[in-house]
């Protein structure tokens, strides 16, 4: 099950990082089963909204 999440992660932050897909769109194609699950472990993982994590990482 991690193995699985922390292939969802990368998938999410790649589309974060390289697409202006809104959340929504992006929990769906990670597999994720809502914004808000995606949110909470985003948050959790990486201490940043994917929002926030999306401002971020392009601002690099």
């Amino acid at each position: 099950a991690a193995e699985i999440r922390r292939c969802r992660m990368e998938q999410a932050k790649t589309l974060l990082e390289t697409t202006d897909l809104p959340v929504p769109d992006v929990a769906e194609q990670s597999g994720f089963g809502s914004p808000e699950y995606l949110a909470a472990v985003f948050r959790r993982a990486f201490g940043l909204t994917p929002l926030k994590y999306r401002r971020v990482a392009r601002n690099r």
